[in-house]
């Protein structure tokens, strides 16, 4: 579909990531880091633009749990889903996992949408009314894919020009807040 903007990696082969503990412990080494905090401060601040306090926020790819702890540092009923053994094991250990969208006011995809075979099946248990904030790698042309950092074979099935995204999402009924 790249007149539309979405180009999908039908064919993951045996090339695939696997999601195990090496992935984690990769991502787990992000945390404390300058970026790290700084990536958690952006997200947190997106969220406080369009989600009161205490809202139910349900993190999708929530790795290492950084973005759900930070969020209730600031006073959001957070929790998170990931599918990797390592993070489920530590997020239900803190009583910080869940899986159920429709429960929550707020779903976030945090560098996580563009790994989901069928992320519509998730965007569709999303309930109506709630909010979906997304972080993606964006393309200005899906014809250079293969040039980029964000190229991830094995990987990201999805890749999005801005359009593109935007237009893919309001298919499932969203539309753009900033």
């Amino acid at each position: 579909l790249r007149a539309r903007g979405v180009a999908f990696q039908r064919d993951m082969g045996l090339d695939r990531v696997e999601y195990d503990a090496e992935y984690f412990d990769r991502y787990k080494a992000y945390e404390g880091t300058p970026i790290s905090d700084a990536l958690m401060a952006g997200r947190c601040a997106l969220l406080e633009r369009h989600a009161e306090r205490g809202a139910a926020v349900l993190d999708i790819g929530a790795g290492a749990g950084s973005f759900v702890r930070a969020a209730l540092a600031i006073g959001y009923a957070a929790k998170g889903f990931d599918v990797m053994p390592k993070a489920i094991e530590e997020l239900q250990g803190a009583d910080q996992f869940a899986k159920d969208p429709s429960l929550f006011d707020a779903v976030t995809f945090w560098d996580s949408i563009e790994h989901i075979e069928k992320p519509e099946s998730v965007l569709r248990e999303v309930r109506r009314g709630a909010l979906v904030l997304v972080a993606i790698p964006v393309f200005e042309d899906l014809d250079r894919i293969r040039e980029s950092k964000h190229y991830r074979p094995g990987e990201h099935f999805y890749y999005w020009t801005e359009k593109g995204f935007i237009d893919w999402m309001a298919a499932y009924g969203f539309r753009l807040l900033e």
